[in-house]
């Protein structure tokens, strides 16, 4: 007995020596670590920003982190990268980054993604980087935007929601239960023509409706009282209203809704474009195995639209999804094609007023491709 105790705490004498070993090489590594000798490219993989976008990042971030105390501790800068890592790959391990592996412990890392997050959900952040248009003039700029891209009039921008797995909770919760034993946070966005995110609530689980979630958000009721012409655009997944515009249902082919609908659908594609770029660029949202329980999660999600605002605002592109990344999204996650609301009397004359409006501006361009012939014939 007593030669069995004395094997077990040698044992555990050694693991405790090996760690202690493990931080100081890992101590010294930091020392001696430059971000500056990584390629810009290598830099750009493995952190989806270039290095100038770092040190923006880091001059917004670091009055928000903890600053480095002792010799043992991180450096605020250090701890912006191994989260962008995570945010960039969605391992805590720091995949496609040995030089991360050697630098930090997985539970250094893990602290270190928790409280950069904290730091970009800080509402100065979020007010400075997620701007929905309050101005007229804002306001008017997105409308003309749309308009020049899709030709669709007074569009401030359109809405969609996205699945992000969670942990299972201890206690079963069943606002976040999906199916297949998923748990998720139902992120709203709300974009503009080019993709930037105007406003993002996660705090939904994965069990409630998009329009539970937009007639709940301070947006709608801000839209619902703006003393203006303004819209947002939705799928059907959504209740027809005064200021937002959904498809109608199943149309008759080369009719004015028909026609409606084509229009709808292409400007609502900046929704469908801005989700996909927020999870190709940051792939900790993709459907993977998840690492945080639903808080946490939500956060994450949120520090993930101020990056792709950030990264979108130096034009940065984002990477293209693997086929592979569509279709594991596509198995893990079904949404709903249908709305289980009525949708608002006011809201849908408003909507035949944009099919007549839609007719009217192809009747003036028939009429007038048609005289521009009649003169080359002369």
């Amino acid at each position: 007995m007593a030669l069995s105790y004395f094997f077990i705490r040698s044992s555990l004498l050694e693991e405790e020596d090996d760690d202690c070993e493990r931080a100081r090489k890992r101590r010294k590594l930091r020392e001696k670590f430059n971000p500056a000798k990584i390629s810009e490219k290598e830099f750009l993989y493995k952190y989806r920003v270039t290095r100038e976008l770092y040190e923006v990042l880091c001059d917004e971030l670091t009055p928000l982190l903890k600053p480095k105390k002792s010799c043992t501790g991180l450096d605020p800068k250090l701890k912006i990268l191994a989260a962008l890592n995570y945010y960039a790959w969605g391992h805590l391990r720091g995949v496609n980054n040995r030089r991360c592996r050697m630098l930090l412990s997985k539970q250094s890392r893990t602290r270190c993604t928790g409280e950069v997050t904290r730091a970009l959900n800080d509402p100065s952040i979020i007010e400075k980087f997620i701007q929905f248009p309050e101005t007229q003039e804002d306001r008017e700029m997105n409308k003309q935007k749309y308009y020049e891209k899709f030709g669709f009039p007074n569009v401030l921008g359109c809405v969609d929601s996205t699945h992000v797995l969670v942990l299972k909770p201890p206690t079963e919760d069943h606002v976040l239960y999906l199916n297949n034993n998923s748990h998720t946070v139902f992120s709203q966005i709300v974009c503009d023509a080019d993709c930037n995110i105007l406003s993002v609530d996660s705090s939904h689980g994965g069990a409630s409706s998009k329009q539970i979630i937009w007639s709940s958000h301070p947006l709608a009721h801000h839209m619902q009282n703006l003393d203006d012409t303004a819209y947002i655009l939705g799928d059907s997944s959504y209740a027809q209203q005064d200021y937002l515009m959904t498809p109608i249902k199943d149309p008759p082919k080369l009719t004015p809704e028909f026609r409606y609908n084509v229009i709808h659908k292409a400007a609502h594609s900046t929704a469908t474009q801005t989700i996909r770029e927020l999870k190709s660029r940051w792939r900790c949202l993709l459907a993977n195995k998840p690492r945080y329980f639903f808080d946490m999660m939500g956060k994450i999600f949120k520090a993930c639209c101020v990056l792709h605002n950030i990264c979108n605002m130096a034009g940065l592109k984002a990477p293209e999804l693997t086929l592979k990344d569509v279709r594991a999204e596509r198995r893990k996650y079904k949404y709903a094609t249908h709305c289980d609301y009525e949708d608002s009397y006011t809201g849908v004359e408003a909507r035949n007023q944009l099919v007549e409006y839609f007719e009217t501006v192809r009747f003036v361009q028939n009429n007038n491709r048609t005289k521009s012939r009649s003169r080359r014939t002369y």
